[in-house]
């Protein structure tokens, strides 16, 4: 009986899953991983795809991860309302595409959310709330230079911090590209912050009875809102506009007489 007799009478008397896992084994012997791998990298080549090796490589998903930032505009306003923004900030009241006017009415919040502006806050300070408060009234609706100008040369250990605050606050405006001519201090308060314990040596509180305690400092913090021109300009449209559509003062009322007191006298 010859040797090809015998593999026929085998492979008859097989299954049909054995005659499947036989041809996948045939197939595993004929596959040459490094051949595969070669014609893999010529495709990649080929396409003239540039390999990513580093996560910065990948533009993909570096814009997922770090995406642009966007603007007051793009943020708190849609593609319609910012362009009919756009055209009334030219100068022009409303807007026309394709045969329809739009006009944006913005509410207070969102007129000072868009507008340009820079918040600056202070590192923590030692001092009072109530002994810094006059001082920072007294920058209030001032100019940044002239506030500068004015800390350089008063005599309360403030007045140092705000000056070096006023400045980072005109190279933060520099880098968002608002510039600085014009700006003035908007709004300026202070805030406490937490109490904490005196540092080595301890200041001894001496208490009543035998007792002693442990004085803590005071300290602060100081937040400044700086805004640009466009700001005072249309609060001074606002103001006339208010005073324009203000009626005028009438000493009476035009107003019908009634007889409250009825159809008898009261005295």
């Amino acid at each position: 009986m010859s040797v090809d007799y015998r593999r026929r009478q085998a492979e008859m008397t097989k299954t049909d899953e054995e005659r499947e896992r036989d041809r996948l084994n045939e197939a595993l012997d004929r596959y040459d991983a490094g051949t595969e791998t070669e014609k893999l990298v010529e495709q990649v080549d080929g396409a003239e795809q540039k390999a990513i090796t580093m996560p910065e490589d990948d533009a993909e998903l570096m814009a997922r991860i770090r995406p642009e930032p966007k603007t007051a505009l793009d943020h708190y306003l849609g593609p319609l309302r910012k362009a009919v923004y756009l055209k009334q900030t030219t100068g022009v009241e409303d807007l026309l595409i394709k045969g329809k006017k739009y006009k944006l009415k913005l509410t207070k919040r969102e007129k000072e959310l868009i507008e340009p502006s820079v918040w600056l806050k202070s590192n923590t300070q030692r001092g009072s709330v109530k002994k810094v408060t006059p001082f920072l009234r007294s920058l209030r609706r001032m100019n940044i230079h002239r506030a500068i100008a004015h800390c350089h040369f008063n005599t309360k250990a403030i007045a140092r911090d705000m000056e070096k605050l006023l400045y980072r606050g005109i190279d933060e405006a520099k880098a968002m590209g608002i510039p600085e001519k014009g700006m003035y201090i908007e709004q300026i308060w202070s805030g406490k912050e937490p109490k904490a314990k005196a540092v080595q040596p301890f200041l001894k509180d001496i208490k009543g009875r035998g007792r002693m305690g442990i004085m803590k400092r005071k300290e602060h913090h100081v937040q400044v809102i700086l805004k640009t021109p466009v700001t005072k300009s249309r609060i001074a449209k606002e103001k006339e506009a208010k005073m324009i559509n203000k009626k005028p003062w009438i000493p009476v009322t035009n107003k019908p007489i009634y007889d409250k007191s009825g159809a008898y006298y009261t005295w």
